[in-house]
């Protein structure tokens, strides 16, 4: 009987390692997911990077048209003939320039929004998966735990 006990206490034990080793295999897991947040983290920043380019490119274009309507005043001051003309056409090309650098402006801004919620969402719902490993893990700990407790007392019960 002393020898079966020895066995079960032996087969407890092997449990209870193998439960131990897979609690540090959860645990990885859920560094993996950190990781992966921590990744998804640095993604929402370097959107919010190319937003501060599409805010450069605004200021760009308010100085375009800072130019623009110099040109105009220049247009107005000036005599009719080659000049008038000339002004007219740099004036048409620089409102073209800030049109294109407006839109690009504002698909770069776009974009940049639209990263930064994509990101937002996919922390959000890392931090999900992290919260239900964390949880998933530690309820499987604490049921196995349970079980060699239950193991260990049916042990003790026979030895009595």
């Amino acid at each position: 009987e002393a020898s079966s006990m020895r066995e079960a206490l032996q087969t407890a034990r092997s449990e209870v390692a193998a439960l131990r080793a897979e609690a540090s295999s959860h645990e990885a897991g859920v560094h993996a997911a950190a990781q992966r947040h921590a990744d998804e983290v640095s993604a929402v920043r370097r959107a919010a990077l190319r937003g501060e380019d599409a805010a450069a490119l605004v200021a760009d274009t308010v100085g375009l048209e800072e130019e623009v309507f110099a040109l105009r005043a220049a247009r107005e001051k000036a005599v009719r003939g080659e000049a008038v003309v000339v002004a007219e056409t740099e004036l048409e090309a620089l409102r073209e320039e800030a049109s294109s650098i407006r839109e690009g402006a504002a698909r770069a801004a776009q974009e940049a929004a639209t990263a930064a919620a994509a990101a937002a969402e996919e922390e959000e719902a890392l931090r999900g998966e992290v919260s239900a490993l964390r949880a998933a893990g530690e309820e499987d700990v604490l049921r196995r735990r349970a079980d060699v407790a239950l193991k260990e007392e049916a042990l003790v019960c026979k030895k009595h």
